[in-house]
């Protein structure tokens, strides 16, 4: 329960191909260019929607205050980024979170190509858990 996975996609058509959409939601979300981003809820063992944004920068921006606002408060943080093919916005997220969240362990990885099927080019994630701070 303590590991947070929570990503951003350039598009919905991979999520489409892989059956996890109607045509009707992926037509509708090409028409406005929504980039979706997603989290594992952990109660339920199923990937969810937090929401949409219209630009590369907001999604990323939204995944990244989805997955940081999950992390406890106060506790050590291991995260890693996976993108993807998109190492350059994975390096400058990393940077990013290094400056601001000051993280213990924080790596970037390429995704495996089963994610990368369903979540297609350009696809980012945050992944990881923070400590308990009362240990």
């Amino acid at each position: 329960e303590r590991v947070q996975v929570c990503a951003c996609l350039d598009t919905l058509e991979y999520v489409y191909r892989g059956g996890r959409i109607g045509n009707a939601r992926r037509l509708l979300g090409a028409l406005l260019h929504a980039r979706p981003v997603i989290y594992l809820n952990h109660h339920t063992g199923i990937v969810e929607a937090e929401g949409m944004a219209l630009s590369r920068r907001r999604s990323i921006e939204r995944m990244t205050r989805c997955f940081f606002e999950r992390m406890p408060p106060g506790g050590r943080l291991h995260v890693a980024v996976m993108h993807g093919m998109a190492e350059g916005e994975a390096r400058q997220l990393e940077a990013r979170i290094r400056e601001e969240f000051a993280p213990q362990e924080l790596f970037v990885h390429l995704t495996g190509p089963i994610l990368g099927l369903n979540t297609g080019p350009r696809a980012l994630a945050l992944c990881g858990y923070g400590d308990d701070p009362a240990q």
